[in-house]
């Protein structure tokens, strides 16, 4: 009998050499009886749109900020246009995490501004 190979090769590991497949080979748009996610429920039918989205339930986000704008100028449809664009908009910061985040770093830059220009004596 043959012991089996133990290398990372025939255990099934990924070779670190070996160069990784593009998401968007591995991603199949959803057919006709796949739910869309809730947000796309209302989503004209095109075949690039579904892909898109597709692509958006996979997590390939590059993908979808590189497409959905461009399908969004290419398309002579106005309902495929939007949906495109509410596609790309998904993929935007929300505005309160941008203002919450601006406070902290505000916050942070009083309050160390504040700790630098007091002295740091010990009271007697």
């Amino acid at each position: 009998m043959t012991e089996p190979d133990p290398s990372p090769a025939s255990a099934g590991e990924r070779d670190d050499d070996a160069p990784a497949r593009p998401a968007q080979a591995a991603t199949k748009p959803p057919g006709p009886g796949t739910p869309r996610p809730a947000f796309a429920a209302a989503f004209p039918g095109d075949p690039e749109l579904d892909r898109l989205v597709g692509l958006f339930e996979a997590g390939d986000y590059a993908s979808v900020r590189e497409g959905a704008p461009r399908l969004a100028k290419a398309t002579d449809r106005d309902d495929v246009r939007r949906a495109a664009r509410l596609l790309a908009a998904r993929l935007d910061p929300d505005p309160v995490a941008k203002l919450l985040l601006g406070i902290a770093a505000l916050l942070l830059a009083v309050l160390s501004g504040w700790y630098w220009t007091h002295s740091h004596t010990p009271p007697p």
